[in-house]
C-alpha cells in the first residue's frame, strides 16, 4: 500500500497541469516586418482576469524585453482569445486587436505570457537563440513573411504537452503569400560592372577592325 501511495505520489509531482491560458498563433513579421501578433486562448469555462499579466519577449542573445503590460480591468472571455500586436502604422487596430504597442519581434526569438506572480504560464521558442522562454528541448524552425506559429488543434482542443516542437507548426506559405513577398520587396536592377563594359566596347571595336580587313583583303584580291 505504502509503494502504491509513493507512486501516486511521484506521478502527481512530476505531471505538469496545463495551464487554461496559452499561447496558440505567433506571427513574427506579414506585408512588413513588424507586422507582428500573439494571440493567446482561455479554454477555460468562465472568464478570466489577466490584470497585471506581463507578455514578455527574448531577443537572439537571450535580452529580456517587454511586449505589453496588461492593464487592469483585463479579462479574457470563457474559449476565447487575447490578441496584442504591434502598433505601427494602425496593423493593430486593423486585425482588431486588443493590446498593443510599439514592441517587435524577430528570428531567433521567444514569447512568454506570465502571471501577476511572475510565473510563466506559457511560452514559445523559434530558431536558435540563446537562454530562451520555452516549453521542451526543441524548437520551431524560424518562421518566413506570412508564416504563422500555430499550436495544433485536434478535435476542438489545442495540444499542450509542454513541448514547443510537438505541439505548434508552421503553416505553409501560400502563392499569393510568396507573391506578394516578391512584390513587396525593392526590385533588382542588373548593372554592369565598369570592367565589363570595356570589355563589350573592345569586342565591338574587334568586330569593326575584322570587318573593315576583310573588305580591304577582298579588294586587294579582285584588284
Amino acid at each position: 500500500m505504502k509503494k502504491v501511495s509513493f507512486l501516486v505520489l511521484t506521478l502527481l509531482l512530476l505531471a505538469q497541469p496545463t495551464s487554461a491560458l496559452i499561447i496558440v498563433e505567433v506571427q513574427i513579421a506579414g506585408d512588413q516586418s513588424d507586422h507582428d501578433y500573439v494571440k493567446i486562448y482561455n479554454s477555460q469555462d468562465r472568464e478570466i482576469e489577466v490584470n497585471s499579466y506581463r507578455l514578455r519577449k527574448k531577443s537572439a542573445s537571450g535580452k529580456d524585453y517587454s511586449l505589453r503590460l496588461f492593464p487592469q480591468g483585463t479579462v479574457i472571455p470563457a474559449q476565447s482569445y487575447l490578441t496584442w500586436a504591434n502598433s505601427r502604422e494602425g496593423f493593430a487596430d486593423n486585425i482588431q486587436a486588443d493590446l498593443s504597442s510599439t514592441a517587435t519581434l524577430a528570428i531567433n526569438n521567444s514569447v512568454a505570457l506570465i502571471n501577476s506572480d511572475g510565473q510563466i504560464v506559457s511560452a514559445v521558442a523559434w530558431g536558435q537563440g540563446q537562454d530562451q522562454y520555452q516549453e521542451g528541448y526543441s524548437r520551431l524552425p524560424n518562421p518566413e513573411a506570412h508564416q504563422l506559429i500555430k499550436r495544433k488543434n485536434v478535435d476542438g482542443v489545442y495540444q499542450a504537452s509542454q513541448s514547443n516542437f510537438d505541439d505548434f507548426y508552421l503553416t505553409e506559405l501560400t502563392i499569393s503569400n510568396s507573391l506578394l513577398s516578391f512584390e513587396e520587396s525593392t526590385p533588382l536592377r542588373r548593372q554592369s560592372a565598369p570592367w565589363l563594359n570595356l570589355i563589350l566596347l573592345a569586342v565591338a571595336i574587334s568586330l569593326v577592325l575584322v570587318k573593315i580587313f576583310n573588305i580591304y583583303y577582298q579588294k586587294k584580291i579582285i584588284s
